[in-house]
């Protein structure tokens, strides 16, 4: 990423990166107990999309900012 980008910007889009999947980890933590207590199942499906939807919310913040 550092030969693309310069060393101050590919820190920064490493943050954020960083950032969302910290984010993305604690809801999930969060979620996952009172998902299984209510629904009595949890699909492994749920847990692969958050990690795959991750770099197209992080282009989306990027962009917004």
């Amino acid at each position: 990423m550092s030969q693309a980008l310069s060393p101050g910007t590919a820190r920064q889009a490493v943050g954020v990166l960083n950032e969302a999947l910290m984010v993305t980890l604690a809801a999930q933590i969060t979620t996952i107990p009172l998902i299984v207590a209510n629904f009595r199942q949890l699909s492994l499906v749920t847990l692969l999309s958050n990690f795959l939807i991750l770099p197209a919310q992080t282009g989306n913040r990027l962009w917004e900012s």
